[in-house]
């Protein structure tokens, strides 16, 4: 869900609220790092000043981010790899850890592995009934936070 929340602030909001830094910084947020390396970085003052000071030009509250996050996954193309590390998508690999899943998140560290995959047609359903359900909720006016959850 992490992931799906930064690639919605990323790619699915305009202007993005969130960077990729693996794109705009690679010398600093490589995929050739661990995790735990790229956390180091984060706390180091080597980072450079474009990241310690970015702000987003990004004006929506937080409930119109809300809203526009269901909106968005309501419609989205699940048949692509959804990438924070590019916060874009890219195609499908030919390789059978990619073509069974029904959702492929790709792992923002390495690049190689789908980090998060639902691979039953009914749990992929239920998913995207479940973000349906909330655009529809919202949609009413005295919707409130705890019925969409």
């Amino acid at each position: 869900m992490v992931l799906l929340v930064i690639y919605y602030l990323q790619k699915g909001c305009s202007p993005p609220v969130l960077p990729s830094l693996q794109s705009s910084y690679p010398t600093h947020f490589s995929t050739s790092s661990s995790a735990s390396a790229t956390a180091d970085k984060l706390t180091s003052s080597s980072l450079p000043v474009d990241v310690t000071s970015f702000t987003s030009y990004n004006t929506d509250s937080l409930g119109n981010l809300l809203v526009g996050f269901f909106n968005f996954y309501t419609d989205f193309n699940w048949f692509k790899v959804l990438s924070v590390r590019l916060a874009g998508t890219k195609p499908v690999p030919c390789d059978k850890k990619w073509t069974r899943p029904k959702i492929r998140i790709e792992d923002p560290f390495d690049g190689k592995n789908v980090t998060r995959a639902v691979y039953k047609d009914l749990q992929f359903w239920d998913i995207k009934q479940a973000f349906k359900t909330a655009k529809q909720r919202l949609a009413y006016e005295h919707c409130h936070l705890h019925e969409i959850l």
